[in-house]
């Protein structure tokens, strides 16, 4: 797509906006991008294109903001054994061969309609996420907008104990006991990361098939000081826990954020619901293209198997209570599930497990935005927002599955960088 200086609106014309707030679709619409920004969105009855426009004539396809995932893995590295200890050792390939796997992984993103990502940490290695996120914001690689989590955590918690035994553990990067989980907080956030990442459940045997109800990771001591520590420095909290008690420590505690969540009882939706901590539910790892694929080994599809229907069952429990959703995909290509660029499913399942469609797209737009605390210019397609745009063909509406399949053009900071518009043939002289 020629964006010259000469031609500096860019005009999407004719087709339908769904603009991340929640509200109706608007058709037909009309949106002027002026740089980074949005100038204008409305009808054409609202709206005038001026005559020196760059138009996309988006009739018959359906323009709304560019998705946001809030649970990423970009620096991990396929591996011929996934789920082995040693898959998930950020020692185990160099770290500039996962800074390599995560610039890959990047643009696989952004041309599935992702413009922003969480990056939820590669283990314990907290320093290849700042590497891509700078790398992003320059210009220096086309890949979606990148906020990072460091990770904090106890001795023996999730991350500890994945560690393969063959290879030595980073002693000093865990903490123990209130002022220990003070002080790498702060370690970590001088680092420069957007947020801090702990495990309240999880790993208690490395390679276990289940995670224990009873063992949770972290005392209330550690959590609340945890807690606290981010919120003075502004920085905000995601808690991966996926038992009952480890959730309700995480949300207790403040977390901001709780990662996969499940199970979830009528006490945890109600402390949620007060408090406004978001689930970020990951449910497509629970899925024919996750851990239920015939390639998972089989104690891990066989976990998944029975576990399966009581994460449906929990999200789909958030979603009637009126639980704050937001989307996050935990797609890693260390893990035997989906892959990069497959991030719409994420969507998909949302819709195919009770969410409406609409609902689905403002959890990965407007809310998503909200969460990073960017919905001030991000998120929305508004007058005077950032100009992250993804038009897709079709009605995702009516085929929530458009959003996976049907991607044409991806927009990021008014900059169209995904153009999947077919080649036009060449008139005879």
């Amino acid at each position: 797509m020629d964006m010259t200086e000469a031609s500096p609106v860019l005009a999407l014309v004719g087709g339908t906006l769904i603009d991340g707030t929640g509200a109706a679709p608007t058709r037909p619409c009309v949106i002027l991008l002026s740089g980074a920004q949005i100038l204008a969105v409305g009808t054409a009855q609202e709206i005038s294109v001026p005559d020196n426009a760059v138009v996309i004539d988006v009739a018959g396809m359906t323009v709304m903001p560019g998705l946001i995932d809030l649970h990423a893995h970009l620096s991990l590295a396929p591996s011929k054994d996934p789920w082995s200890a040693a898959s998930m050792d950020p020692f185990t390939p160099t770290q500039t061969d996962l800074v390599l796997w995560g610039a890959a992984h990047a643009s696989k993103v952004l041309e599935a309609g992702f413009t922003t990502v969480r990056d939820a940490f590669s283990f314990h290695d907290n320093t290849m996420s700042l590497s891509l996120r700078m790398a992003t914001a320059s210009g220096l690689l086309v890949g979606p907008r990148i906020f990072t989590a460091g990770y904090v955590g106890s001795t023996a918690s999730e991350v500890d104990m994945r560690l393969s035994g063959q290879i030595p553990r980073p002693y000093g990067r865990t903490a123990d006991g209130p002022w220990e989980m003070r002080k790498r907080a702060r370690e970590v956030l001088r680092d420069g990361h957007d947020w801090i990442k702990s495990f309240t459940s999880g790993g208690r045997v490395a390679g276990a098939e289940e995670e224990d109800v009873w063992y949770v990771n972290h005392t209330t001591d550690e959590m609340d000081a945890l807690a606290d520590e981010v919120h003075r420095y502004g920085a905000r909290l995601m808690v991966h826990a996926t038992t009952s008690d480890a959730i309700m420590l995480a949300v207790k505690a403040g977390a901001d954020t709780i990662e996969h969540g499940w199970p979830l009882t009528d006490e945890i939706i109600e402390e949620m619901v007060k408090r406004g901590t978001v689930l970020v539910p990951t449910i497509s790892v629970y899925s024919e293209r996750g851990l239920l694929r015939e390639q998972v080994q089989t104690a891990l599809r066989n976990r998944a198997t029975r576990q399966v229907e009581k994460r449906l069952a929990s999200f789909r429990k958030a979603v009637e209570a009126g639980v704050k959703i937001a989307t996050g995909t935990d797609i890693m290509a260390s893990a035997p599930t989906m892959t990069h660029g497959e991030n719409a499913f994420e969507i998909t399942m949302m819709v195919r497990n009770g969410m409406p469609p609409l609902a689905a797209i403002t959890s990965s737009t407007r809310t998503a935005a909200e969460v990073l605390g960017i919905s001030g210019w991000l998120g929305t397609l508004r007058e005077g927002m950032t100009a992250d745009v993804l038009v897709v063909e079709g009605d995702p509406l009516t085929d929530i599955t458009r959003i996976e399949t049907g991607v044409r053009y991806v927009i990021r900071d008014g900059k169209v960088v995904v153009d999947k518009a077919p080649a036009r043939t060449p008139a005879k002289a």
